[in-house]
């Protein structure tokens, strides 16, 4: 005996499930129409209500804009000169503004300002006392081009040594050492002007050691070596104030000591320089 089973699944096709990656998620359908932004229509029970649908406003929700977060790191170096920040999604690119940085414009204004009335008061300055200071600068001039051609500093070594009656040798280093100790105060420009512009001991801060003035102030060299040297004694211990010195003079404490600086037999070389009478050994002073 045969039995016939009939079922409706017989008359029916072979089954195709659709893809997965083709439906769209929980039920949710879109449609991007060109022009227009993305829409969205929720789910309905109503199908009418979801063929109906009305364009909705951008999606600006984080789950719809996948890329902020890369898209916003990759642009950080580009974006920190500009001050603005861009978020770019799939379809959608917007801009916000970030905080400026820096210095305000109004306090730059201000600096600006500043410096150019500085500019203004240094040139009114200069414009107002042009003729003075010229007539200041030439002066200067006029005395360097001088003391260029008369050539005032120069020493005759072989002069000077004569009057001295040592060496050639010992006559350069009397006036060396002149140069370096004593002619800021007794060389006219050393302590007031340029150095080398006048002649050598002409007087300055100090006195002028010309005409035999050592000779006047201090005498000669004592014949007996046990006698104190006037001239001498007062290179190595200076001057006191209110205190007499060598034959007449009387101390302003303006002159220093050179015993601690100088070596005995440069301060014996340095007394004969000055009592000969004849600094530059031109036979003049």
């Amino acid at each position: 005996m045969r039995v016939t089973v009939s079922s409706s699944m017989a008359n029916l096709g072979p089954s195709r499930p659709a893809p997965e990656s083709l439906t769209p998620p929980y039920g949710m359908l879109s449609a991007r129409n060109p022009g227009t932004s993305l829409t969205t229509t929720p789910p309905a029970s109503m199908r009418s209500m979801a063929a109906n649908a009305v364009p909705r406003e951008r999606v600006k929700t984080e789950a719809c804009r996948p890329y902020r977060e890369a898209l916003t790191a990759s642009n950080a170096a580009s974006s920190a000169g500009t001050g603005r920040t861009h978020t770019t999604g799939p379809k959608i690119s917007s801009s916000q503004a970030a905080a400026p940085s820096g210095t305000p414009d109004s306090t730059t204004a201000s600096q600006l300002v500043g410096s150019l009335e500085s500019v203004a008061i240094n040139k009114r300055v200069l414009v107002e006392n042009e003729d003075r200071i010229r007539r200041t600068e030439e002066t200067a001039l006029d005395n360097l081009q001088t003391a260029a051609r008369e050539r005032r500093w120069e020493v005759d070594f072989d002069g000077v040594a004569s009057a001295m009656g040592g060496t050639v040798d010992e006559a350069r280093r009397a006036v060396g050492l002149f140069n370096a100790n004593c002619a800021r105060c007794h060389t006219a420009g050393f302590s007031a002007g340029l150095a080398f512009t006048q002649e050598i001991g002409s007087g300055g801060f100090g006195p002028a050691l010309w005409d035999g003035r050592p000779l006047v102030q201090f005498g000669e060299k004592p014949a007996d070596p046990a006698e104190t040297d006037l001239l001498v004694d007062f290179i190595i211990n200076g001057s006191e104030a209110n205190r007499p010195y060598g034959l007449n003079g009387h101390g302003s404490g303006r002159m220093p000591a050179f015993g601690p600086l100088l070596d005995p037999a440069d301060i014996e070389l340095l007394a004969k320089y000055l009592r000969s009478g004849d600094l530059n050994g031109m036979g003049g002073r």
